[in-house]
């Protein structure tokens, strides 16, 4: 149907199943007013629009299964609110289309939805199957923004998040994620990736890959892994109060990265760096339980403050003619070798860091830990510790990605043979 106003047209009570279009409107806007009660399977195109708008809620009781696109829009916006759209191959596919999703849910076989959308809005959606849960492209539109909060992505076997920034300017910004099963957690590349409490379970490839990216991530989680918890290769990379737990750790190839107040435990690599023009900073870290390399300067230059890095083989290793690393106030710790082309802190402790439970993976600071009142005032680059407490609680600041919150134990363990300050 082409060209109709809304009240021109009303569908309800139809079923239409095993046809090239379901149904198919050219410049005819579709809502619950006049789509109503409406079942589409095992169709190509279930519901194509040009050229209008598309709102759909609970109310239109509208059913897409088993198709292999099941809502698209060329040129118009996209308003979906409590709706459904089950076990197709393409969920929701978007062209130049303005698109806003809430407390919806998609499974699909293929894509949860693919959009070429400047604008894109979801909240409380969960995604389900496939191979990516997000595909998202503006192409080379300007004014570029992507902004979801509260999602579920589970068992997007490639990609959970897949964001292109192009040549244009353009914005990616996830709050409240959560992604279990993919290869990739989040692919970006170019732009801006903003992200704050975002949690990756068990990526078998990377949990964040950003490339030639500028990227923000706070409270950012990836668990359980297989390979690279972070990668930033190009760009910029700043990684605030993150966790990163087994796989290899965190790699960056960019131009410059800060890791602070963040714990990463029971993994290959601790901080692995890979730019000879390369400018980094480790503060207020805990390195815990590393296999391998805890801070590892491959390339380019690495300061190391107010941090605990403990390896079962090499804790700072610099290549030599290649990589430099400068320790202040840091807990050293490596079983193999604590200082790889590394000068020694001046004031560096080697001593164990008196974990509350490290077996448990607990890394908190446990009453009379040497971390406790050790390390320097850094609250101008990190005023929070991991658990979000203010730095310099009782008037010390720790070593490491936590603060020592019993005030009445913040103390630190004097040896003889030093010197009272």
């Amino acid at each position: 149907m082409t060209n109709a106003t809304a009240d021109a047209i009303a569908l309800t009570d139809l079923q239409i199943s095993n046809c090239t279009y379901g149904l198919y409107f050219t410049g005819v806007p579709i809502d619950d007013s006049n789509l109503q009660n409406v079942q589409l399977t095992k169709n190509y195109y279930a519901l194509l629009l040009q050229y209008a708008p598309l709102t759909l809620t609970e109310k239109s009781s509208i059913q897409l299964v088993g198709n292999t696109y099941a809502l698209m829009n060329y040129w118009g916006e996209i308003n979906l609110n409590s709706v459904k759209l089950a076990e197709n191959q393409i969920g929701l596919y978007g062209y130049f289309s303005p698109v806003t999703v809430t407390n919806s849910y998609l499974s699909s076989t293929n894509y949860g939805c693919i959009l070429y959308a400047r604008v894109v809005k979801m909240d409380n959606v969960t995604f389900e199957g496939g191979n990516y849960g997000i595909y998202y492209d503006p192409y080379t539109q300007e004014g570029c923004r992507f902004t979801a909060s509260q999602l579920d992505i589970r068992s997007a076997s490639s990609v959970g998040i897949y964001s292109i920034g192009r040549d244009v300017p353009s914005q990616t910004t996830l709050s409240n994620v959560t992604i279990d099963g993919s290869a990739y957690g989040i692919y970006c590349t170019g732009g801006t990736l903003l992200t704050d409490q975002v949690t990756v379970n068990k990526p078998t490839v990377f949990g964040m890959y950003a490339y030639n990216a500028t990227s923000q991530h706070d409270r950012l989680q990836i668990l359980d892994g297989t390979s690279w918890g972070v990668y930033g290769n190009l760009g910029e990379m700043n990684l605030s109060s993150i966790q990163v737990r087994g796989g290899h750790g965190v790699l960056v190839n960019t131009k410059s990265s800060r890791l602070a107040s963040s714990l990463i435990s029971g993994t290959t690599y601790g901080f692995y760096t890979q730019s000879a023009d390369g400018q980094y900073e480790v503060v207020n870290c805990t390195l815990a339980d590393i296999g391998y390399l805890g801070v590892y300067a491959n390339l380019g230059k690495i300061s190391v403050a107010n941090s605990t890095i403990q390896s079962r083989a090499y804790a700072l290793y610099a290549e030599n003619g290649r990589g430099s690393i400068t320790s202040d106030h840091n807990i050293v710790q490596g079983t193999t070798r604590a200082y790889t082309n590394v000068a020694v802190g001046p004031k560096d402790i080697d001593k164990q860091p008196v974990f509350v439970n490290s077996a448990s993976r607990d890394y908190r600071l446990n009453t009379g830990s040497p971390a406790i009142n050790a390390g320097l005032d850094l609250s101008h680059l990190v005023s929070t510790d991991l658990d979000g407490n203010a730095r310099g609680s009782f008037g010390g600041y720790e070593i490491g990605a936590y603060e020592y919150m019993n005030p009445s134990g913040s103390v630190r363990i004097v040896q003889w043979q030093e010197t009272a300050q």
